[in-house]
């Protein structure tokens, strides 16, 4: 076995002893570097009884990417959404893109590339006790997916999310939200895509008094866009 993969699983008897979130990116990450990871996050896709709305736990967020994202609707033809919501086990971007390659998911992949400088990535699906679907994601201009490392990968990845998730919900509870109800379920149909008279029907309410809630909302949030004050929210736990 490579010495870079014995590295990796090294890390994963260590990991309980770890503690703080930044510390356990940074360690994974050298680890990882062999490997042609430069990026790498664990990520809270679902909760039972609760809106698909996709967040970063730790690692990398690109802030950018991630409202260039929401703001596009991207979700819809993201290949490894539909192969994260069509099998259990890790995949590699590549192999997402080959098997639910369209027009739509091909400029999902440039726009990433574009934002992130990111050509490949691997994907490990987790789910915890409560039934919560997580994943963690490792990335970069250029990987090794070699059986031995896609191995080494899917357990230190397991791992990781699952630890990742004990340290965010041991030491960073969420803010309390400023938010009403009304502006939390507006800011949700914001990300699912909608415009304000779409919403507007949704929730039985004119256009014009959604436009006023999302005003509000943005003015709690200090953005002058929707789709950033949607994303600002979700990150902070507050649609939840």
């Amino acid at each position: 076995m490579r010495s870079e993969v014995v590295r990796v699983l090294e890390f994963v008897g260590e990991i309980d002893g770890i503690d703080d979130a930044n510390a356990l990116v940074e360690h994974l990450k050298v680890r990882l570097e062999p490997f042609g990871v430069s990026c790498l996050s664990a990520n809270l896709i679902h909760v039972p009884g609760q809106p698909i709305n996709p967040r970063v736990l730790v690692g990398e967020r690109w802030r950018e990417w991630g409202r260039h994202y929401v703001r596009n609707a991207y979700w819809e033809d993201d290949p490894a959404v539909k192969q994260l919501l069509g099998s259990a086990r890790p995949f590699a971007w590549s192999e997402a893109l080959a098997e639910y390659r369209t027009r739509g998911a091909e400029a999902v992949m440039g726009a990433c590339f574009e934002h992130t400088g990111c050509r490949e990535g691997f994907v490990v699906p987790v789910r915890d006790t409560d039934g919560a679907v997580l994943t963690g994601a490792f990335s970069g201009p250029a990987m090794d997916l070699c059986p031995e490392v896609r191995g080494a990968l899917y357990l230190a990845g397991t791992y990781f999310v699952l630890r990742g998730r004990e340290i965010v919900d041991g030491f960073n509870p969420p803010l309390p939200s400023p938010l009403s109800a009304r502006q939390v379920e507006c800011l949700r149909w914001v990300r699912a895509g909608k415009t304000d008279a779409e919403i507007g029907v949704l929730l039985g309410i004119s256009a014009r008094t959604v436009h006023n809630h999302l005003e509000k909302a943005k003015g709690l949030l200090n953005t002058p866009k929707r789709a950033v004050a949607a994303s600002e929210a979700w990150e902070r736990g507050w649609l939840a």
